[in-house]
């Protein structure tokens, strides 16, 4: 994980913009379980893009708090990855593809890449 990590979402979204890419780093095993939490991300997104009534809104706020502590949860032990799926949650829209790299045996680095 990169340690000037934005605070702020309107900063973590113009840090994403101005740089193209943003990077994190975890542990390998975590691979798969990032793979599922970004699903479970895209998956809240899409019900918020269909909440159009009370009781769809109040299906995504459901499923977005279990996605939320199912992935605080899985990556408690593992900054990189709760700050990736944090990331990712909040700008997905800008996010145009994700990468994968294994660097050793034990770490792997996760790659956003932005629109230009």
């Amino acid at each position: 994980m990169k340690p000037s990590f934005p605070t702020k979402y309107d900063d973590l979204i113009e840090d994403l913009m101005n740089r193209g890419s943003y990077s994190f780093e975890l542990k390998i095993e975590h691979k798969d379980k990032l793979r599922k939490a970004l699903n479970r991300c895209r998956r809240s997104r899409a019900l918020l893009d269909q909440a159009n009534s009370f009781f769809g809104r109040l299906k995504f706020t459901f499923y977005a708090i279990y996605a939320d502590l199912l992935s605080e949860f899985v990556f408690r032990n593992d900054e990189g990855g709760s700050a990736a799926v944090t990331y990712f949650f909040v700008a997905s829209h800008y996010i145009v593809s994700v990468e994968g790299r294994d660097l050793n045996k034990t770490t792997t680095r996760i790659t956003y890449n932005a629109r230009t």
